[in-house]
């Protein structure tokens, strides 16, 4: 009998492959702590647990958070101030600065009114502030000026926050066929022109499909360019040297999961920190005594875990 079992697999490399039934939990647990630890001795001494960053207010510490939440951090498009002619709602968006991307800063919208309501934030739509985000409100003002006095507000940045004018709120996006693929995107952005009373364009941006030859794939530009506008306008047409070509709405790619079939739901994400919450759970049990050193890691992995174990 001895002779005919299997002997015990090798263990699990950093790729984390497919445990066998042989494989002994115990030896698992050793190799994640290991890793974690690993993980752990990699951080800078002086960064502190979420747990203290979570109960610390702004002006407590002279080190007040400086980071930006991702979404914040795109390139703004087009205008950072409404004008004059832009049409009703008048919505900024504000978001909390956080000390670290993985912090987990929450903002709620009724203590964001109350501070609207302390600093004397006037013109402010009476159900003008909802939660768009974690860590993001959007404020609706009466007129557009009360919105650009906002934006600049000096309270906003010592209190840590940051406004900013939601990008579809002050642009539109096309979708143009019939640009030659020869032509750059600054060179396609040159010879486009727009009718009068219609916003200037702002970026052009040229789809590729992709292409297999003999086993390896490329991407090969074609004649469709996705065009951003400035305004709240979108133009029926646009012209390049003197030839007419028509403009139809841009929408967004549908995100769907290719193992569930839920939309927007990418499982290749949600499988990297499926991973993470495995490793974290068997460190846990064997170092319990570091759970606030590896709290954000496991706050990552459960937002991962509830998107798996949610109902479409």
């Amino acid at each position: 009998m001895e002779r005919n079992k299997p002997p015990d697999p090798d263990p699990p490399d950093a790729a984390f492959a497919p445990l066998s039934p042989n494989f002994p939990l115990s030896h698992f647990a050793d190799v994640a702590c290991s890793i974690a630890e690993n993980s752990i001795s990699s951080l800078p001494e002086s960064q502190p647990s979420s747990n203290q960053n979570a109960r610390k207010r702004p002006g407590d510490d002279a080190n007040t958070p400086s980071h930006v939440p991702p979404k914040q951090q795109r390139n703004q498009i087009g205008r950072s101030r409404y004008s004059a002619t832009d049409k009703a709602p008048f919505i900024v968006h504000v978001s909390r600065l956080e000390p670290h991307p993985n912090a987990g800063t929450t903002l709620h919208p009724v203590t964001f009114g109350m501070f609207l309501v302390k600093n004397n934030i006037a013109n402010v739509v009476r159900d003008g502030v909802k939660k768009v985000g974690r860590n993001r409100v959007s404020v609706e003002f009466s007129s557009p000026q009360d919105a650009n006095s906002f934006i600049i507000n000096g309270t906003l940045s010592k209190n840590s926050y940051v406004a900013a004018i939601p990008t579809f709120n002050i642009t539109r996006m096309g979708v143009v066929t019939g640009v030659p693929s020869d032509l750059s995107d600054e060179e396609a952005k040159s010879y486009l022109e727009v009718p009068s009373g219609c916003g200037q364009i702002l970026k052009v941006r040229r789809i590729s499909r992709k292409v297999f030859r003999d086993g390896i794939h490329e991407f090969k530009p074609t004649e469709t360019c996705v065009l951003t506008f400035d305004g709240q306008v979108l133009p029926s047409r646009v012209f390049c040297c003197y030839t007419s070509l028509p403009v139809s709405q841009y929408v967004y790619p549908t995100i769907q999961c290719r193992k569930c079939c839920r939309f927007g739901l990418n499982h290749a994400a949600v499988n990297a920190a499926m991973i993470t919450l495995v490793m974290v759970a068997a460190f846990l049990r064997a170092r319990p005594s570091v759970c606030s050193a590896l709290e954000i890691t496991l706050l990552t992995a459960s937002h991962a875990r509830s998107l798996v174990d949610r109902k479409p």
